[in-house]
């Protein structure tokens, strides 16, 4: 007696027990049930049948040329394009590699047509790329001295011709300059050498001399004056791991909104860690504009 006394307390229930033990199952019936209906409401996904055929197509071509191309166009700078971007460019990769080997010699690219001259470009290519050339900015070579003939007079009927020295002038670093430095150039005083100074540390360096007219106040007039005493060591870039780096941190550059800055976030979320900046422009996530202006800032190496 003892024994069923205690089996019976044990698997009885109150009167609020059963009451939710009885709630429980309900909702447990109406889950499954759910899970099965599901599926009689779900639309499958419309097949961009067109666009899986160019697809195909594509890479067909591709393996049928044996071309390394990204199959894009858009606007660069042959003097300052880095191997990645370029690599995303539609040009032969064999001539992707001769640009480079061209300025690797201290070779400079000064018109479109410069680039016409580089060994493999041929004249179908050419016609397809040469609207996106984009040409900003020629480095100077910096030289010790220069001279020129300059004739003295000795006497009544002779003259002997003198070398003159035109002594070079001296070259600023710009990445690495400091506003002591600016100020001794022709036209910048101490506010817009700050200004200078201020906007090169938003940006995590210069480039290119041209971005310098982006510097409020700095006018062209100035800028041209000034020019041929400037040099760029791109080497001093602050760069951003896209791959770490957060929204607010991306948004802080000037080349890129809020907007951007998400985007690029979103597509690291979706698609895991990021190999190759390129891809940014591949799927869109930035403008071609936008792109060639940020990618020098943008590294993805894992840490």
């Amino acid at each position: 007696m003892k024994l069923r006394q205690i089996i019976r307390e044990y698997f009885s229930f109150s009167k609020g027990e059963r009451v939710g033990i009885m709630i429980l199952i309900v909702l447990m019936t109406i889950i499954l049930i759910a899970d099965r209906l599901i599926f009689y409401f779900e639309r499958p996904a419309i097949a961009d049948r067109q666009r899986f055929d160019e697809l195909v197509a594509e890479l067909e071509q591709q393996q049928k040329t044996g071309n390394r191309e990204a199959g894009s166009y858009f606007f660069f700078d042959p003097n300052t394009i880095d191997s990645t971007t370029l690599e995303a460019l539609s040009l032969p990769f064999h001539v992707k590699q001769n640009i480079l080997k061209y300025r690797k010699r201290g070779g400079s690219f000064k018109t479109r047509e410069d680039v016409r001259k580089i060994y493999g470009m041929n004249d179908s290519v050419y016609a397809l790329i040469e609207r996106f050339i984009d040409i900003k900015t020629i480095q100077s070579v910096s030289v010790a001295a220069l001279t020129e003939p300059h004739m003295i007079s000795r006497g009544k009927d002779s003259t002997t011709t003198m070398p003159k020295t035109i002594t070079a002038i001296p070259k600023v670093e710009v990445n690495r300059a400091t506003a002591a430095d600016l100020v001794k150039l022709y036209g910048i005083g101490p506010v817009l050498s700050e200004r200078i100074i201020k906007y090169r540390n938003l940006l995590g360096g210069f480039y290119a001399l041209e971005q310098m007219k982006e510097v409020y106040g700095l006018t062209p007039e100035t800028f041209s004056g000034i020019a041929d005493q400037l040099v760029i060591d791109s080497t001093a870039l602050i760069l951003i791991n896209i791959n770490f780096a957060e929204a607010g941190e991306l948004a802080k550059h000037p080349y890129l909104e809020w907007k951007d800055a998400n985007l690029i976030i979103d597509y690291r979320d979706k698609n895991g860690f990021i190999e190759n900046k390129v891809v940014l422009l591949k799927d869109s996530v930035l403008s071609s504009e936008v792109f060639r202006k940020v990618s020098p800032y943008l590294q993805t190496r894992r840490h």
